[in-house]
């Protein structure tokens, strides 16, 4: 008697073990996919008074890429005079990077920022290609609880 009760035992924990282990491979992707979400420029909080600005959405695909899709205002200039799509892998914790041409783009998230940038100074006038007007993609972007459309 004694062993069936240890046999019931065994396979109760083996249960258990294996319902877990399945609860913990639907947890979300790591604590990095807290950068997904909509980031603006600081020009964004005078939108209002028609500011142009320029908006960053990130969207985790994985626990090492992250969609990184950004815009300038559509809401006043059509067509958007800034646009630009890249899938970024992580290189380092919060950060991430794609290529463009011959050179890398760099995403640094922080708690409530990011910031894009080129490394290489050489390069540095690479990221204006997305924009019109001599703009750039490179700088320092806040995350906003607003839906930027």
């Amino acid at each position: 008697m004694n062993l069936k009760r240890i046999d019931r035992i065994t396979v109760f924990v083996i249960a258990v073990a294996t319902f877990l282990s399945a609860c913990r491979a639907q947890l979300p992707l790591s604590h990095e996919t807290d950068f997904n979400g909509y980031y603006a420029s600081s020009a964004y909080v005078q939108r209002d008074q028609g500011a142009d600005w320029i908006a960053v959405f990130v969207k985790a695909q994985s626990d090492q890429t992250m969609d990184i899709t950004v815009r300038s205002r559509a809401d006043v200039k059509k067509p958007a005079t800034c646009a630009y799509k890249a899938i970024a892998q992580k290189v380092a914790q919060g950060v991430y990077q794609s290529s463009y041409k011959d050179t890398t783009i760099r995403y640094h998230f922080s708690e409530a920022q990011l910031e894009i940038e080129i490394p290489n100074a050489e390069y540095a006038t690479l990221i204006q290609d997305f924009c019109s007007g001599g703009a750039t993609l490179a700088g320092v972007y806040h995350k906003t609880n607003d839906v930027i459309d």
